[in-house]
């Protein structure tokens, strides 16, 4: 339902910081053991050790970079550093894309996968306080290590990589594993190729089961995260994402949405089971963003050639109305004239209507006039795509593809013709709100919107990031 607002709030929306977001780090890190196989199940941690090297599809693409690394052992979670050693004595050298050499007790072995690679130890770490036995590995590059420390002891999630492993009595184990994204196109599907979507590296995801919580962990550097559990095809588990505080939109000063179901089912049937891949987009303030309908009366010219005709067709989409009283639609609905008709026709028209002609208190006029500049801002402006509004100027984010959808239902109604100064009261699709109040309600909110291109305003519209920018993890909900 549309939420009407009787006139504007003062005060200015807070610009969102935007840090710098890092490409994600290189390498392939597998658990393995002593032979070099990648393994996720062991009985005694003397047995786990790691590759870090070039993928093992073809031992030649995905090489680290070359250079110290640090790596670390804790719970699934990240938060209990387990291992016990000292952080220098966990430093190790990568050189031409493969480990070389360890310190301390960490013996490099020459059996890896990608000869002449060698894996390194992982040993002494203390026992994970994880009930199903779990631990995970974390490498990260010494340059990117922090020593206040920030992120996990130190390593932080967009720039480490990580593995899971168990150290148990043999049993059977699944592997549960997926991805968080950030999904640009918001189209729920991750476009991981060179030059597409990036992860999101420290996105916290949960464990659950009967609606119990088991566990918690952390998407690394390439936006993974894993779960490991005993194999049963009767054990059904719940994966759950959850955002950085305060939560999606639309709660109140959330700029985090997420484009796909945030939750998924998966069954605890196989060894390697695809958990659900999480896509998330990001908003910031565009400050600038609107232009008034005077401006799309003459300056816009250009921008509207540029995106011609699908402005036009935007634009009687959405029952516009002339500033006339009358229920006679042939006579009260505006049209922008279509293909085959010139643009240099279609321009005049819109000119003429949008601003050139008295409005007489005509409400449906009025709000059509506003709605028809936020449409051409959105469609050929510098308020293109996906846009979301601060509409009550109270943090709270609605999208304006949904108010564009509500408003058509006052425009559209039967009565949005006769909604002048001395018209009879309309019935309107808001519950004891007569049309023309509906209408006059919503007027404030379009014309903020098109008003933001003065910075004197108060900026209200969010665009998406094209990259995500940097949040604290871990992060309780």
């Amino acid at each position: 339902m549309f939420q009407p607002i009787r006139g504007c709030l003062p005060g200015l929306a807070v610009l969102v910081s935007a840090p710098f977001f890092f490409p994600q780090v290189t390498g392939h890190l597998a658990v393995t053991n002593a032979l070099g196989m990648p393994e996720s199940c062991f009985t005694s941690p003397s047995q786990v050790h790691f590759y870090l090297g070039p993928a093992l599809t073809n031992c030649t693409t995905n090489q680290p970079v070359d250079g110290d690394y640090y790596f670390q052992v804790t719970d699934p979670s990240g938060v209990n550093l387990l291992s016990t050693d000292p952080l220098q004595d966990r430093r190790f050298t990568v050189r031409g894309g493969r480990i070389a050499t360890g310190n301390g007790v960490h013996v490099t072995l020459n059996s890896a996968p990608c000869p002449p690679s060698r894996i390194l130890s992982v040993a002494p770490f203390g026992m994970s306080v994880s009930a199903m036995c779990q631990y995970k590995l974390w490498v990260t590059p010494v340059w990117e290590y922090h020593l206040k420390p920030a992120g996990f002891h130190g390593f932080v999630p967009h720039r480490s990589l990580a593995q899971n492993f168990v150290v148990m009595k043999p049993v059977a184990q699944s592997t549960i594993t997926g991805f968080a994204f950030y999904d640009f196109d918001e189209d729920g599907t991750w476009q991981n190729q060179p030059g597409g979507e990036v992860p999101l590296a420290g996105w916290r995801i949960e464990i659950w089961r009967d609606e119990e919580f088991e566990d918690v962990t952390f998407t690394d550097a390439t936006g993974r995260y894993e779960f490991m559990r005993p194999f049963d095809p009767s054990a059904i588990y719940e994966i759950r994402e959850l955002p950085p505080s305060p939560g999606y939109i639309p709660e109140p000063g959330a700029i985090w949405l997420s484009t796909n179901a945030r939750t998924g089912l998966v069954a605890a049937g196989q060894a390697n089971v695809p958990g659900p891949d999480f896509g998330n987009v990001e908003f910031e303030l565009a400050v600038g963003a609107g232009r008034t309908r005077g401006f799309w009366h003459n300056q816009g010219e250009s921008l509207l050639l540029a995106c011609d005709p699908d402005w036009r067709e935007e634009l009687n989409f959405t029952c516009l109305r002339r500033p006339i009283s009358t229920a006679n639609p042939s006579l009260s609905i505006f049209l922008v004239p279509e293909p085959p008709a010139t643009f240099a026709t279609a321009f005049a028209a819109l000119s003429g209507w949008i601003v050139g002609q008295g409005a007489g208190g005509h409400a449906g006029y009025q709000l059509s006039a506003q709605v028809a500049a936020a449409i051409l801002n959105n469609t050929c402006g510098f308020m293109q795509g996906s846009i979301y509004i601060d509409r009550m100027q109270n943090g709270q984010l609605v999208s304006l593809a949904q108010m564009f959808q509500d408003v058509s239902g006052l425009l559209c109604a039967p009565g949005a013709g006769l909604t002048g100064p001395g018209d009879p009261p309309q019935p309107s699709p808001i519950p004891g709100v007569d049309l023309r109040t509906a209408m006059l309600m919503c007027l404030n909110e379009f014309d903020s919107i098109n008003n933001t291109g003065s910075t004197t305003e108060p900026q209200i519209v969010y665009k998406s990031r094209s990259t995500p920018s940097q949040f604290p993890s871990p992060y309780e909900p």
